[in-house]
């Protein structure tokens, strides 16, 4: 059955941004259930590309809401109210998410480089309205900012960027690659501690580069002191595309993970083939060539992913991963043999079969 949360929610058109970003826009409120009723203070959460957020907004809807109201449901965390901001126009989006003029893609005509004024019109003038009219928690523990795409990318940077107002970045199929890795850069050159921000990043099979380029990003801030299924989490999400349809079939996930009421204890590891994660056995002909993937499973049936995890080959001469890539596989020659891994004390194994 689907859920109707159009009663809880709220409209603003033609929001004022001061002159801050691309111009005035609408914004729509989530509010939790009972609000109305009781008197507590919620987290918020604002979402870019807000007109693709809600339930009941088109065929591309991400239905973040209904991921929540059930999270709400069974228990997993607290209640949050959520914040869709939407797009002025194409352009706008273009120049309100990036953080430089120049994408460094060669068919992208649009002019970015925004971002930290798409920043201060959240930080100056909607985030103060958000707190002054509605009972939220302003403190940047309890605020989040979320996007997909090139509204991944710009979740990271800000929050990355302002750890005083964001606590929170959820960073879908997140355009990494933008001016030729731009947020990379960014990390590199930081050479700080970790900030107190809670970052989740995640990708799809099919939008393979983007997952990549997560995993590189969840790389370099487990470097800078970020801890894995603590304050950072990446996901895999095997067979998807990058399509709104896919962020929301793994919304859930993410929310859980940002808005989760206490820490979540791993309790299985596990490895797969990405191509066909029933299966206990990988198959494969020289030559060919599998994704492998390494699962941590948390309380709550929450399916976290080890981006680089520690692989050992019993018979190398079998099966070979990549150079280039740690998680694809080469068939080498005909044989049987056994990958196994560690991971914060748990050991995963899968048999592979190489024809």
């Amino acid at each position: 059955m689907r859920l109707d949360t159009s009663s809880r929610r709220i409209t603003l058109e033609n929001f004022d941004d001061g002159g801050l970003a691309s111009g005035p826009r609408r914004i729509e409120i989530h509010l939790p259930e009972g609000y109305g009723e009781s008197r507590d203070c919620y987290p918020v959460v604002y979402f870019s590309d807000g007109g693709i957020v809600f339930s009941n907004s088109g065929p591309y809807s991400m239905d973040v809401d209904l991921a929540h109201d059930r999270l709400v449901q069974d228990g997993s965390i607290s209640p949050v109210i959520l914040v869709g901001i939407t797009n002025t126009s194409s352009a706008g989006r273009a120049r309100d998410l990036t953080p430089t003029e120049e994408s460094g893609y060669p068919d992208f005509s649009e002019t970015g480089g925004g971002l930290e004024g798409y920043y201060q019109f959240i930080a100056q003038r909607l985030k103060p309205s958000m707190d002054l009219q509605y009972r939220t928690q302003p403190e940047a523990a309890s605020t989040g900012i979320a996007g997909a795409s090139l509204g991944g990318l710009a979740a990271f940077l800000i929050a990355y960027e302002h750890p005083e107002t964001f606590g929170m970045a959820g960073c879908m199929s997140s355009s990494w690659s933008w001016d030729h890795g731009y947020a990379f850069r960014r990390i590199e050159s930081d050479g700080g501690a970790a900030k107190p921000i809670r970052i989740w990043v995640d990708g799809g099979g099919e939008e393979y580069e983007v997952w990549r380029d997560a995993a590189h990003a969840y790389d370099l801030l487990e470097r800078q002191g970020w801890t894995p299924g603590e304050n950072l989490a990446a996901f895999f999400d095997y067979a998807a595309a990058h399509e709104p349809a896919a962020q929301r079939d793994r919304m859930r996930e993410m929310l859980s993970f940002l808005l989760r009421r206490e820490p979540l204890k791993l309790v299985d590891y596990r490895l797969i083939c990405a191509s066909d994660p029933t299966r206990d056995v990988v198959r494969l002909h020289v030559g060919e060539q599998r994704i492998i993937a390494a699962e941590a499973w948390r309380e709550n049936g929450l399916r976290l992913t080890v981006p680089h995890p520690n692989f050992t080959i019993a018979d190398p001469d079998i099966v070979t991963f990549d150079e280039q890539d740690p998680l694809l596989l080469h068939g080498v020659s005909p044989g049987e043999t056994i990958l196994s891994s560690v991971y914060q004390g748990y050991t995963a194994s899968l048999r592979v079969i190489v024809s």
